[in-house]
Order: C-alpha cells, then sequence, then structure tokens
C-alpha cells in the first residue's frame, strides 16, 4: 500500500458541512448528523476502528441516539456492537432484508474472518484497535426503515433512500438540509487517488439504476462508505466515474471469450491495490467472481 495514501486516511475528525462529521478512519468512515434534539451514526466501521469513533464521541460530549447500517457487508457491521456497548441505548435501523442476510451462518462466519484480516491489516499499519469479533452482529430488533421514511432529528432530518444493485437491505442517507448524501458503497468502493471498484454484486442493472436515482437527488456534499467526502464539482464527477467504471467492466465481461478463472483472475489483477488490500485476497476474489456473474447474467 502507498504509505503517501496511507497518510490520508488519519485526518479525521472532521466537520465538511454544519450538520454532519466525519468519525473514524478514512477507510471506513462514520458519519455524525447531529441535530437539536438527536444525533444519529451513519456506518458503525469496523472492529479496529470503533473505539476510536467512541473517543471522539466522547470529546465532542455526543451519545448518539441512532446507529444506521447501511447493509451487511463486514466493513459496514463489524464496529456495531462496539458502539452499542459504548451506547447502551442507541437504537439500530437497518434496511429490510438485512437482518436476515447477516444471520446467514455461513455469512456471519465469513463476517468474523474478514474483520480478523482487516483488524491485523490496520494493526501492521499502525492503527491498533480492539481485538477483532469472534462472531457477527445481530440486526434482530433493529428498527426497519423503508424508502422515503424521514427522522427528524431538530433542526435536520435523515431521509432513508432504498437502492438496489449492492447487498440486500442497502439503505442511503439524504439529509436534505444539507444537500448531503451518505451513499456508503452504492457509487462503488472509492480509490483515495481516483477512481472506483465496481460493486454490482446484487445486478448491474439496479446499481446503475440507483446511481441515476441518487444522482437526481442532487446532493452537494457526498459521504462515501470508502474514502471519501466530497463537495461541488467532484460530486458529479465521482457520479460520473461511478458510472464509468461499472459499465466498462461489464461490457468488457460481456464480450471476452476467456474461461471464468482468467476473467476472474483478470477483474482481480486490475482492482486489488492500494487501500483494498486491507481487504482478504479471498474476499475480493469472490467479488470478482459475483461481478462476472452478474455481467453476464443481465441483458
Amino acid at each position: 500500500m502507498d504509505s503517501r495514501n496511507w497518510e490520508k486516511c488519519h485526518h479525521f475528525p472532521q466537520s465538511p458541512s454544519g450538520r454532519v462529521r466525519v468519525l473514524g478512519h478514512g477507510a471506513f468512515p462514520v458519519y455524525l448528523v447531529a441535530g437539536d434534539r438527536l444525533s444519529a451514526l451513519v456506518e458503525t466501521g469496523i472492529s479496529a476502528t470503533a473505539d476510536g469513533v467512541c473517543r471522539e464521541l466522547d470529546r465532542s460530549g455526543v451519545a448518539p441516539d441512532i446507529i444506521v447500517s447501511t447493509h451487511p457487508h463486514g466493513d459496514h457491521v463489524a464496529g456495531l456492537d462496539a458502539i452499542r456497548g459504548r451506547f447502551p441505548a442507541i437504537r439500530v435501523v437497518a434496511g429490510a432484508g438485512a437482518a436476515a442476510f447477516l444471520s446467514r451462518p455461513r455469512i456471519a462466519e465469513a463476517i468474523a474472518a474478514e474483520d480478523r484480516h482487516m483488524s491485523s491489516c490496520l494493526a501492521l499499519r499502525g492503527y491498533p484497535g480492539r481485538p477483532p469479533i469472534d462472531k457477527a452482529p445481530s440486526l434482530d430488533g433493529a428498527m426497519i426503515c423503508s424508502d422515503g421514511e424521514e427522522i427528524d432529528l431538530g433542526g435536520v432530518t435523515i431521509r432513508f433512500v432504498a437502492v438496489g444493485g449492492h447487498a440486500p437491505g442497502n439503505l442511503v442517507v439524504f439529509v436534505p438540509e444539507e444537500r448531503a448524501l451518505l451513499a456508503s458503497d452504492s457509487l462503488g468502493f472509492h480509490y483515495p487517488e481516483g477512481g472506483f471498484f465496481p460493486v454490482f454484486f446484487t445486478g448491474y442493472g439496479e446499481f446503475m439504476a440507483s446511481l441515476d436515482r441518487l444522482e437526481a437527488l442532487h446532493p452537494d456534499r457526498l459521504g462515501l462508505g470508502h474514502h471519501g467526502w466530497m463537495e461541488g464539482a467532484e460530486v458529479g464527477e465521482a457520479f460520473a466515474l461511478a458510472r464509468r467504471f461499472a459499465s466498462v467492466l461489464r461490457e468488457r465481461l460481456k464480450e471476452d471469450p476467456s474461461d471464468e478463472e482468467t476473467l476472474v483472475s483478470g477483474i482481480f489483477a486490475e482492482f486489488y491495490r492500494d487501500e483494498l488490500t486491507l481487504y482478504s485476497r479471498e474476499n475480493i476474489g469472490e467479488c470478482c467472481r459475483l461481478l462476472l456473474r452478474r455481467s453476464r447474467e443481465e441483458v
């Protein structure tokens, strides 16, 4: 991993807009939306970054009331139990289908294994955290929010947008008063130096339709699931890049007559670099296999 990129992961917390603050670690940011009556966290980070998030909240004197689990992938849920432990009154919000996905034994085992890998990678790079989780968190009992539902935090609102293409139960948060879109992985995995690893794991068509819908909200500010708070012209550029990376990859995979293993190896070699190496080779290899499958199953 390029050490210059890595240094960019250590400049938090930030307060890029009046009501939105970025906490945690650049690779796994957590967004705090502070209202006059309530406050909400969007994202959980991983186990290794959770204590840093909690310390930043303590220094700010904020005890969050709500935490939004944007989707049930390990890098977006593994920090949940640590944050709940520090703030036991916090209410968890999730999308429909997220709890069921997370309860699958194979998924739960994979999440714990990946958290061990990511925690080890961060520790080797000078970011020690709490011990990794030994079991995936549960979303049982979470408040399920649907598309278009809102929560008034007092002077600021979080509006939920259910989007497809990446994961079951995928929720995006829009803060209309700030024109801020907290998009999680809905544009892809963003590299700090630019570009995206496409992540249309549940469907290319749904993924691209989600990009259209989210851009139609006309956000002025964009908070990504990895390495990215953007404002102004950067927002439109990010959507254009996300579309380009996804469409170019999909068209290439549709047209290439090579066998599956050759194609998967090619995708892996192209994208497994920089901060994506925080994830295990096995995990990203399976992601590449999913991208090939989704590219070929849709007309």
